[in-house]
């Protein structure tokens, strides 16, 4: 699924991610993962297959430190924009396109919404 991420929002992250990166080069590997997380958020499925993504979810625990770095990025990068409008559109197609769940999917909904 292709979440839909502002151009704004994206290129803000992107700019952050790359400046960071300079600012802090010894976490430069991070802010590679976290730029790379960005671009599957905004591109979705267009950017890497699901396998890929897979691995990259998987770095974050590698006993190699720069691996386990770029897999933390780019974990970030899904967290700060793409989970939280993930789980919207998720639970706005659940309200729009109604199943036997329909009650529940609302319930859920609102409970994310209203907290």
């Amino acid at each position: 699924m292709e979440v839909n991420v502002t151009d704004n929002d994206f290129v803000r992250e992107s700019i952050k991610a790359r400046m960071m990166a300079m600012v802090e080069p010894e976490r430069a590997d991070y802010w590679h993962g976290y730029r790379h997380g960005l671009r599957r958020v905004r591109f979705g499925e267009q950017f890497g297959t699901a396998a890929e993504h897979e691995l990259w979810l998987t770095l974050a625990d590698d006993a190699d430190s720069f691996r386990a770095a770029r897999g933390r990025g780019y974990r970030d990068a899904l967290a700060q924009l793409g989970h939280s409008v993930e789980r919207e559109v998720r639970l706005w197609h659940h309200l729009l396109s109604p199943t036997s769940g329909e009650a529940s999917a609302r319930a859920e909904w609102l409970r994310v919404t209203c907290r």
